[in-house]
């Protein structure tokens, strides 16, 4: 399946060059792959977590879900509108552990301690790099968030006098945190020489597209469908019909889509209003989410 969705970005990558989308075009692609495969990710959380705590899905198992799961999000959600700055920095911090759990799964670390090590690490250089990779865009994104201001944003107005020297470093760090977590028998096997392998060719489609369409290949096409196979795999749903499978998306969907219209129709003529609100949404469901997917892939990679 990675071979597949490489494929697919190494096409959207060519279209990107020859047809040069706008800023505008790239967001509204954005919003689309967010509403077919970004959020169905996320929406059938409350199965998981029955299924991670081996509850039989009553409604009071239900309800107790809902209380944790919109409890984390909107204290989440208060944090944004006390300390924008801090919220961000933290959304930051768990997106990287996030994105960079599931990139790094199929890895054979020593040890639980060094798969978040490494998760982490990936996952915040990752990041970083695709911020300041792309400095004059995400600026002013970021300064589009509530209560975000411009001197919280410095290092990203100076960041051509980052771009030069923080990917090597980047690169070293990685490799340094990667080989002190494999055991020595890892180091060259074919399963690590593969994995880094579809680690490189993806960083390397992402880097050449534009910051939007990038994120939205990374967060869409590769990010949600891998999550989405894993789960629709730890639900044992695979032999089931995608209706479904639909069926137990529609309700949670519905209601995402309608924000997402909302957002679309009040913000259609500030499109960085809209980009940081699209990426405000996302934040605050993704502090509750991370728990639940994590769980889920740590159970995997103990099966596995």
């Amino acid at each position: 399946m990675r071979i597949r969705i490489l494929l697919i970005g190494f096409l959207l990558s060519i279209c990107s060059l020859l047809l040069n989308f706008t800023p505008l075009q790239q967001t509204y692609m954005l919003f689309v792959g967010v509403a077919i495969i970004g959020i169905p990710h996320g929406s059938i959380d409350h199965y998981l977590y029955m299924t991670n705590n081996k509850l039989s899905g009553s409604y009071i198992h239900f309800f107790k879900f809902l209380i944790q799961y919109i409890g984390i999000g909107l204290i989440y959600a208060a944090l944004w509108w006390l300390n924008p700055v801090v919220a961000l920095f933290i959304f930051i911090g768990i997106s990287a552990f996030h994105f960079g759990e599931l990139d790094t799964l199929n890895f054979d670390f020593k040890n639980k301690k060094y798969t978040y090590l490494v998760a982490f690490t990936y996952g915040l250089l990752f990041l970083l790099n695709l911020l300041l990779f792309n400095g004059k865009d995400v600026l002013p994104i970021i300064q589009s968030f509530p209560g975000i201001s411009l001197t919280s944003t410095e290092m990203l107005q100076s960041s051509d006098l980052w771009i030069p020297i923080f990917p090597i470093i980047s690169v070293i760090i990685f490799f340094v945190i990667l080989l002190i977590s494999l055991p020595k028998s890892e180091y060259f096997s074919k399963k690590t020489l593969t994995n880094l392998l579809f680690l490189v060719c993806l960083q390397g489609l992402i880097f050449s597209m534009p910051l939007i369409l990038g994120f939205a290949f990374y967060f869409c096409a590769w990010h949600a469908v891998l999550s989405f196979h894993s789960i629709l795999k730890h639900l044992e749903w695979q032999t089931k019909s995608p209706v479904f499978v639909l069926k137990k998306l529609v309700p949670t969907n519905f209601a995402a889509w309608l924000f997402l219209g909302s957002l679309m129709f009040y913000f259609k003529s500030d499109l960085n209003r809209l980009t940081a609100i699209l990426f405000l949404g996302i934040a605050v469901l993704t502090a509750p989410h991370i728990g639940v997917i994590s769980r889920m892939l740590q159970s995997q990679k103990m099966k596995v």
